[in-house]
């Protein structure tokens, strides 16, 4: 199985929640976790069990994981124990996660349209599936999580919205002689191309030439990336969970050779976008929490959990050190309306 859930890790109760929970969010990601209550609960009370599935371990969905997890062990007063696998888009996934769900987890929480799919899809056939909570996930009505024919042991969460429009609005407003972008995403998740054409759409109207590279995994990204860098002024990256997660790597590409990273989400501009435009993820987190509470301790029925959009706003960081290297200049008056990433001069 192609999972990083390889380590073990207990933590008990010895001063409190917030003691408790500091520890565990340095080792949650990348790890096989465990967490117990003890002080309150009878020993009688059996534990819960929650599976945590997700396609990469960029920053977005560390931050989810992090506040799902701390807000569900302040709030739920069951016993828990936590189990993270990473389960990159690859042929074999499917099967990868029917042996997670063999398991007979209590809850399985997933992110992103694949691994949501895929989770109800496995779990629809047992006599009592196990209750499956997506988040992040875009339409959700076009992968099968909504709609009249969803099975009762599902909800979840929708992505904040589908439109690239505030995105391209920003990227021309503070680089308007862009002339060529570049888009790499991921085809092996197909609704991501429709994003892709729809980012190209928007930006037609300007005379931007929009270059589309396909890509598969990691190594096909960067070595696709350098091959065409040469020949545009912008790398943009959408909401796509394998590019994202080689943010680093592209940042280095595209400072090397003046190009400016525009990123979909906060957490990329701290690692290598000069600038992002985005959602904190923390509330995604804490209203996937309560409804995984509702599920276990209260025993509501999911499809009794309206599926709905976290209460996110956007906002835009800029990397002050990144900036100029990758070709963005502004005037310091637009400068001071966002969030800076990075020492000031």
């Amino acid at each position: 199985m192609n999972t990083i859930a390889n380590k073990s890790i207990h933590k008990r109760r010895s001063k409190s929640i917030l003691d408790r929970v500091k520890s565990f969010t340095f080792s949650i990601f990348g790890y096989r976790v465990s967490l117990e209550h003890e002080s309150e609960i009878g020993s009688n009370e059996r534990t819960r069990s929650i599976a945590l599935i997700a396609p990469s371990n960029h920053d977005s969905i560390k931050h989810i994981h992090k506040n799902f997890v701390e807000s569900l062990v302040e709030k739920c007063g069951l016993p828990l124990t936590f189990d993270q696998y990473l389960l990159r888009p690859h042929e074999h996934i499917s099967n990868d996660i029917a042996t997670i769900v063999q398991k007979k987890y209590d809850l399985i929480f997933t992110i992103g349209a694949l691994c949501s799919k895929l989770a109800v899809q496995q779990t629809t056939n047992f006599p009592t599936p196990t209750p499956v909570l997506f988040s992040g996930v875009q339409n959700p009505e076009k992968h099968g999580l909504i709609g009249p024919d969803v099975p009762s042991h599902v909800t979840g969460l929708k992505s904040l919205c589908g439109s690239y429009a505030p995105h391209v609005s920003l990227l021309l407003s503070i680089k308007p002689h862009t002339r060529n972008i570049m888009i790499a995403y991921n085809s092996t998740e197909d609704w991501i191309e429709n994003d892709v054409e729809q980012f190209a759409q928007l930006l037609a109207p300007h005379k931007v030439k929009v270059l589309k590279l396909r890509v598969e995994d990691a190594e096909m990204l960067k070595e696709r990336v350098k091959a065409n860098i040469a020949a545009v002024d912008t790398l943009v990256v959408l909401r796509d969970n394998l590019v994202a997660s080689e943010i680093e790597s592209l940042g280095e590409i595209c400072t090397a050779h003046g190009v400016t990273l525009f990123a979909s989400d906060l957490y990329s501009v701290e690692k290598g976008a000069a600038i992002g435009l985005g959602s904190l993820e923390d509330t995604t987190g804490r209203e996937s929490a309560e409804r995984a509470r509702l599920i276990l301790e209260q025993n509501v029925t999911p499809c009794r959990i309206p599926v709905a959009i976290p209460h996110h706003t956007y906002q835009v960081h800029v990397n002050r050190e990144l900036m100029l290297g990758q070709g963005l200049v502004f005037p310091s008056s637009l400068l001071s309306q966002f969030n800076m990433v990075g020492h000031e001069e």
